[in-house]
């Protein structure tokens, strides 16, 4: 077993520990060889048990022991003894009937409690147990954790005997468990028959001679069953609860395995409406939390694999704490006042309507544009900020003294870090971090204030604030880029005012505050922005054909010879380095383009002069060079070839039953054998074929491409294409279809399809809140039949019209309930179907978009809503509130009343309607050069 070998190997790192050893040892020496002058037990080390209660005790490393009630009291021991957790006397015998003593105890119970019980005290506690002691650490530590007290007297017996009720009080503390309040054990004392009631109601057996001396075998009876608690075999939920305003935690009785973190499977529903969140599962395994990106107040039934549901009382979050974080004001005109709400859960609360308050001077300073003027305070003048969260009437309140420049005696800058997901500073980097840090000389911190900064053209200093940034080069950074954001975080980008100067180099940015005399800079490296070096393409898999794109696969590394990201060549800046052409000069166009992820596709056009195809040698150049090349089979453009295969079609029909051939019903072929999704310039045409009986079918139908019955018989088609555009079928396009038509008393059955649920209400009526029924015919071997159904009933009935009403096929419900409609034909009875309604206020049942994935270009605006598709409890279109929102803002953001597609990449779309249905979606978008 996996886990055997991780606990014997941890045993064997120890030099081979044991949990039990004599506490009569005077040697002042502590080896992995000593033995015991008395009781004779190995002492081979004593680290503490948190490695074995959380790695080497995992479950499966005791999955292999036997119920106790299977083994003798040796076995035990030997048991725990393969483990390494027991080791037996120098005589090799357990000593199980032998007396325990407390030192021996305070280190078994240390280890059960996982204590450190290597530490090294930095006090001595007791008289009697020096530090030369051999259990002078574990008696420490079992005291600090409050699992023994002395004597009273200074000394801690170390060698005394301990009881069967000590054992048990012990054992409690250690395991955590709570002592049974008003509890009576007959033969104990009063003060431990609380704890003796909880170590037996967690499955331990105790002698009932609570007041004699404790064995070792008792010691392996209660570290056994100790060992099975702490590590059940078997996986069970401990707790589950709401731990986050979108957060609820499953909390389990130990650590899962990798194979039970693979299983795990949890529904959590409102109803009988499903939630949808993601799982996190804690580093320890022991939890896992579940977030949602909607999860209103309710009672809500949370499933763990197969478990029994439980419910957990979801609440609305609340704000339960307010702090004003803002660490000093300053004498500006754009004073960022930050107020920082966390609800009842500990979280950032997100949007809270909160009421500031600013006074300076005993005047109310208004809020202008989200800061508030200071410039008109004087140094020292006091400014008392209060907020407020109406809603729950909690306040904060904080003084502080205007500051100005002068007291910002303490400048630091940098250092200056690579863009995330890369390794170098490089020209024309955008948005670079510069840390600072402003203090005065209390240690209070100052923020820049946010905007942008003051910049003359041709200048190289950028004033912020009371703070001029003088750059050194330029044409390496820009001193224009400088700007600070809300929070106090200030960006600038790598490149020149004119980007086609923009330099490599070190460059040196100063930061001066003139009213204090400070400065401070750091030197910033930035290298020659990341150029496309080496490019080598690779052949594709696929049929390279004219007008069509075709994915290279490709490697690349840059002038550093760094492997380049596939993603990079999404960006214009990294994929206009190479350009493609063939050796067929100007009779091939060669065009290229990337996907988001980088992906390369090549189509190839014809260019000027007679069309070519063969054999073709594709050249990828960079800076005029050829980087690598590639030969392709170039074929010509795919057209149709012939209509093979019919999907869905049908092949009996009555009388005046009709279907529509279309690219849908077909499978419909190129010259090179693929299926094709377009016909282009070609037409699906339908006749009648040459010789096959007349009258069946309507021919004027056909040449509409439909399929009508006329007279009951048998005949054959033919559907094949026109490859000019037309009615005619090319030679070689087409396949023979027969159908049949089957005359009105030849079908043999009918049947009314499902109509779903109806929505019920007094005022509805044959073009409210109605469902059209649909009649099926079948043949006497029950294949389906396409019929004029309007051909079979004279009338639709409905057996309680106080809740169902008809006109013919259509169908309304008035009031919720049941009924039977059936079809007539005359007096006879055709089929029927059992309707159900309600009147519950429609809600959305289901929400999806229509697809997967959708691209867009750069810029481009998306019509979100227009994507989805909902559905009310009815089975109707549905139109209910919709939450969107994005997982990258810097993809795809919401701004102005529209979505859009900021910048080249991928972002998944969630939609949450009202009643907490989740659909999601991929855009992308892609340069659209």
């Amino acid at each position: 077993m996996q886990q055997t070998s991780i606990i014997d190997n941890a045993l064997l790192r120890r030099g081979g520990e044991t949990s039990m050893r004599d506490s009569s040892s005077n040697s002042s020496k502590k080896t992995s060889t000593q033995k015991f002058s008395q009781g004779g037990e190995k002492k081979v080390m004593k680290k503490s048990l948190p490695v074995l209660l959380s790695a080497a005790l995992a479950v499966s490393a005791f999955a292999s022991f036997a119920s106790a009630a299977e083994l003798t009291a040796q076995e035990k021991f030997d048991a725990l003894k393969a483990k390494g957790i027991f080791a037996g006397l120098a005589n090799g015998e357990a000593g199980l009937d032998q007396n325990m003593t407390r030192a021996q105890f305070a280190r078994v119970a240390g280890l059960l409690k996982g204590l450190n019980v290597d530490a090294q005290p930095s006090v001595q506690t007791y008289s009697d147990v020096p530090a030369a002691h051999w259990a002078y650490q574990e008696v420490e530590a079992a005291t600090a954790a409050k699992l023994f007290e002395g004597k009273g007297d200074g000394t801690f017996g170390p060698q005394d005997n301990i009881s069967v009720q000590q054992l048990a009080v012990v054992l409690a503390k250690a395991l955590g468990l709570t002592p049974v309040e008003g509890a009576t054990v007959e033969g104990a004392d009063a003060w431990a028959a609380g704890y003796i009631k909880a170590v037996q109601n967690a499955g331990f057996v105790l002698p009932t001679n609570y007041t004699a001396n404790a064995t070792r075998g008792l010691l392996v009876e209660a570290s056994y069953t100790a060992v099975d608690i702490l590590n059940p075999s078997t996986i069970a939920v401990a707790k589950t609860s709401q731990t986050g305003a979108k957060k609820i935690t499953v909390e389990f009785n130990r650590a899962l395995t990798t194979a039970e973190e693979t299983a795990l499977k949890v529904e959590v529903k409102n109803g009988l409406v499903p939630y949808s969140f993601t799982t996190a599962v804690a580093a320890d395994k022991k939890s896992a939390v579940l977030e949602f990106s909607f999860l209103p107040a309710a009672d809500y039934s949370v499933k763990v694999n197969d478990f029994d549901a439980v419910t957990v009382k979801v609440v609305d979050e609340t704000v339960s704490k307010l702090e004003i974080a803002t660490g000093s004001v300053q004498k500006v005109a754009n004073q960022k006042i930050d107020v920082v709400a966390t609800n009842q859960f500990g979280e950032k609360v997100e949007n809270a309507s909160l009421t500031t308050t600013v006074v300076g001077k005993g005047s109310t300073i208004a809020l202008s544009g989200g800061a508030y003027d200071l410039s008109a305070l004087a140094k020292d003048d006091v400014v008392i900020v209060t907020a407020t969260h109406p809603a729950t009437g909690i306040t904060a309140t904080k003084t502080f003294k205007i500051t100005d420049a002068s007291q910002v005696t303490q400048l630091s800058l940098g250092p200056v870090v690579p863009l995330k997901d890369k390794t170098r500073i490089t020209s024309k980097d955008e948005g670079l971090v510069l840390p600072y840090s402003f203090k005065d000389a209390a240690g209070n911190a100052y923020k820049l204030p946010a905007g942008e900064g003051e910049y003359e053209e041709g200048s190289n200093t950028v004033k912020i604030g009371d703070y001029q940034f003088i750059i050194s080069n330029i044409k390496i950074v820009n001193p224009d880029s400088f700007s600070v954001d809300d929070d106090g975080v200030l960006t600038f980008d790598a490149v020149a005012a004119t980007p086609a100067q923009s330099e490599a180099g070190t460059v040196v940015i100063t930061v001066l505050n003139a009213a204090a005399g400070a400065t401070a800079n750091t030197s910033v490296k930035v290298e020659e922005a990341q150029k496309v070096k080496t490019f080598q393409l690779s052949a594709p898999s696929s049929i390279v054909a004219k007008e069509e794109g075709v994915k290279f696969a490709f490697v690349a590394a840059d002038n550093y010879g760094a492997p380049i990201d596939s993603k990079e060549f999404a960006k214009s800046d990294t994929n206009s380095q190479v350009t493609f052409t063939t050796n067929r000069g100007e009779a091939v166009v060669v065009s290229k383009g990337y996907n988001y992820k980088g992906e390369l596709t090549l189509t190839f056009t014809d260019g000027v002069g007679a069309a070519v195809t063969g054999t073709t040698t594709v050249y990828a150049w960079i800076g005029g060079a050829i980087a690598s090349q590639v030969t392709v089979d170039l074929k010509a453009k795919a057209v149709p070839n012939k209509v093979s295969v019919v999907k869905d079609l049908a092949s009996v029909y009555g009388i005046a039953g009709s279907d529509v051939v279309e690219l849908s019903s077909v499978k419909v072929i190129d010259n090179y054998g693929r299926e094709m999704s377009d016909l282009g310039d070609a037409d699906l045409v339908v006749q009648l074929k040459s010789g096959a009986t007349t009258g069946i079918v309507s021919s004027a139908e056909l040449l509409n491409n439909k399929i009508v019955g006329v007279a009951a018989g048998s005949t054959k088609l033919e559907i094949g294409l026109d490859l000019d555009g037309g009615t005619t079928i090319s030679s070689g396009t087409s396949i023979d279809v027969s159908v049949t038509v089957v005359a009105d008393d030849k079908v043999a059955s009918f049947a009314v399809e499902d109509p779903g649920l109806f929505f019920a209400n007094a005022d509805n009526d044959e073009e409210t809140n109605a469902k059209t029924l649909t009649l099926v015919g079948k043949t006497a071997e029950g294949k389906k039949i396409a019929i004029d159904q309007g051909r079979y009933f004279t009338a639709v009935t409905s057996s309680d019209t106080t809740l169902f009403n008809t006109d013919y096929e259509t169908v309304w419900s008035i009031a919720k309930g049941e009924a039977t409609i059936t079809f007539w034909k005359d007096a006879s009875k055709l089929a029927e179907v059992k309707v159900t309604s309600s009147d519950a206020k429609k809600a959305a049942k289901s929400i999806k978009f229509k697809e997967a994935e959708y691209t867009y270009a750069e810029e481009a605006t998306i019509d979100v809503a227009s994507l989805l598709e909902i559905k009310d409890q009815y089975g109707a279109d549905f139109g209910p509130t919709v939450y969107f929102s994005s997982s990258d803002a810097t993809k795809v953001a919401y701004a102005d009343g529209a979505w859009s597609a900021v910048a080249v990449g991928t972002a998944t779309i969630t939609a949450v309607t009202s009643n907490g249905l989740v659909a999601t979606t991929t855009i992308i978008v892609n340069d659209p050069t």
